[in-house]
């Protein structure tokens, strides 16, 4: 066997041991776990919405990328900066669907509870998205101010997508870029804190799942980039036509034929008295 196959072989085995394995391309080399954290980000102001504990605060000094990072907090047993940091580096969308699952799973969600009714909104948002449906769950998660997972969830749900001006502003305000996964992570680390004594278990278990949905493709955008909205008359007014859109079919007529010039008829002139001069064409109305 030679030395470059003995070195394959070699990585293969460390890779298979792995708790947390990289994906392999075709030709068996390591994947990045994390790809859609941008090359040579700088790990302080990419990681800074994600609220990391102090403890892996200290430990972005001596890191240069988020692959070693991660690497670092999996040994050291800091899970749940690891939720943070795996959440901080997926798609708001797979993020929301990382922890709609991981709740489901590891919440003991109660069929029928306020938390089942939660999640079952954001199934359904996730099957279907509308920005109706994402406005009114980031406005319910607002007013119970975030009390449970489910709730978290929901909030997810209106950061990912859409915009935070009013509807009639006209001018999309996108959301800031983190906060739908900060949201999601918060209520996978509620969930896993339930139950102190089984969070080296459970967070594992929800790390492996969120660097799967770490690594899944992109949804398709939503809206539509292609979809241009409809716009209605205001206050019930009917739409005026516009001069692109013909109102009425044309009609082609013959040439005009030119008519011959006839010069416009002389004034009448009044009829001379007896005893008068007759007309010699100086005639002017006389004044009153």
């Amino acid at each position: 066997m030679s030395e470059s196959d003995l070195h394959s072989s070699t990585q293969h085995a460390a890779v298979a041991d792995h708790p947390f394995p990289p994906p392999l391309d075709d030709e068996g080399r390591a994947l990045p776990r994390l790809p859609r954290v941008p090359e040579g980000a700088d790990l302080r102001e990419y990681t800074a919405i994600a609220s990391l504990s102090r403890e892996a605060k200290l430990l972005l000094p001596t890191h240069r990328d988020a692959e070693s990072l991660l690497e670092t907090l999996l040994d050291k047993g800091l899970y749940l900066d690891a939720i943070r940091l795996v959440a901080r580096a997926t798609h708001p969308q797979r993020s929301v669907e990382w922890a709609l699952e991981d709740v489901r799973l590891h919440g003991d969600i109660e069929p029928g509870s306020d938390d089942d009714v939660r999640l079952a909104e954001v199934e359904q948002w996730l099957e279907k998205p509308n920005e109706d449906g994402r406005q009114s769950m980031m406005d319910r998660a607002r007013a119970e101010g975030y009390p449970c997972a489910g709730s978290m969830v929901m909030g997810a749900v209106g950061w990912a997508y859409g915009s935070l001006g009013p509807k009639d502003l006209g001018v999309i305000v996108p959301p800031p870029d983190g906060l739908a996964s900060k949201s999601a992570a918060n209520a996978l680390i509620v969930t896993a804190t339930r139950r102190p004594k089984l969070i080296g278990v459970i967070a594992p278990k929800m790390i492996r799942r969120g660097l799967e949905h770490a690594q899944m493709e992109e949804p398709e955008p939503w809206p539509p980039e292609d979809e241009v909205p409809e716009m209605e008359p205001e206050d019930g007014r009917p739409e005026l036509p516009t001069l692109s859109k013909a109102t009425a079919p044309a009609v082609i007529t013959g040439p005009r034929q030119a008519e011959a010039y006839k010069p416009p008829a002389p004034p009448i002139r009044p009829a001379t008295k007896p005893g008068e001069q007759p007309d010699q064409g100086g005639w002017a109305p006389k004044p009153l």
